[in-house]
């Protein structure tokens, strides 16, 4: 159970840096942004990410 609440803390986080972000161009703007979300998103499992593939799977599949 403490792995899942992990992953859903990282989650919940990846979520709160990206409210406020519609698409690719949006979220690449924020170099904070992007260094949070790619941190939480290789703690929950994705290693050695590209951009794109970051963004959309925070858009499609934690967003939507």
């Amino acid at each position: 159970m403490q792995v899942l609440n992990k992953i859903y803390e990282h989650i919940k986080s990846i979520l709160n840096y990206c409210s406020d972000c519609s698409n690719l161009n949006e979220f690449r703007l924020n170099n904070m942004r992007v260094e949070a979300c790619v941190f939480n998103l290789m703690q929950i499992g994705y290693a050695g990410v590209e951009m794109k593939i970051v963004w959309e799977t925070i858009s499609e599949d934690y967003l939507n």
